[in-house]
């Protein structure tokens, strides 16, 4: 039988799971999903979209694109969840990796992102200069990061935001450690680079 569920972009059917299922494992939530446990399925929705959401946002800088990537990346634990083999991956990993390959193939897909997609709103009223530098500056690193390659973006994301260990972004994005490490060292050294000529800029407009 088909299983059907309604997933609206708040998320409200599912943010509360049971005191029993909260205490399951991620196999045992994913053996009950595929049977159709909206229960268990709430558990896995409390667990990992903060952290899907938080690798997203980062990922494409635009919430309403990082919102639906999330979203699709949780109804594949609902309708494809026997996809996931216990022992190839943990559960974890199996679910960032879904959600970063999503994210790749809509960078691949970009043609323009308008700049206001990507514009941080901030209060500054309490000390204007200062916020409006900071504005500045956190616009350009965003700026200097979207222009990464798909893997290299994702090893920064992984590793220097949301805190993973080389081992685990390996993992996430099915390559060697040391694979991981060249990507950073590239993408250090591509950011550098941005953000030196952001840098010569700003000096030369106030020149």
């Amino acid at each position: 039988m088909t299983k059907g569920i309604a997933v609206s972009s708040s998320w409200t059917d599912f943010s509360h799971s049971t005191p029993d299922s909260a205490v399951m494992s991620d196999e045992e939530l994913c053996m009950a999903v595929a049977q159709g446990d909206e229960k268990a399925f709430a558990v896995l929705v409390d667990r990992y979209l903060p952290r899907l959401l938080a690798v997203s946002t980062r990922m494409l800088a635009n919430p309403s694109e990082a919102d639906d990537v999330a979203q699709e990346a949780m109804l594949r634990v609902w309708t494809r969840s026997i996809l996931w083999q216990p022992g190839s991956a943990k559960f974890g990993t199996w679910l960032h990796r879904v959600v970063i390959n999503l994210c790749i193939d809509r960078l691949r897909k970009r043609t323009f992102r308008p700049l206001e997609d990507a514009a941080e709103v901030v209060d500054l009223t309490a000390n204007p200069q200062g916020d409006s530098e900071r504005l500045q500056i956190g616009r350009a690193v965003r700026e200097a990061l979207d222009q990464l390659p798909g893997k290299q973006k994702a090893a920064v994301v992984l590793c220097h935001y949301e805190g993973y260990t080389g081992k685990e972004a390996a993992a996430i994005l099915q390559i060697s450690v040391l694979a991981v490490q060249s990507l950073l060292v590239r993408a250090r050294a591509a950011l550098r680079l941005s953000l030196a000529a952001y840098a010569a800029e700003g000096q030369a407009d106030h020149a």
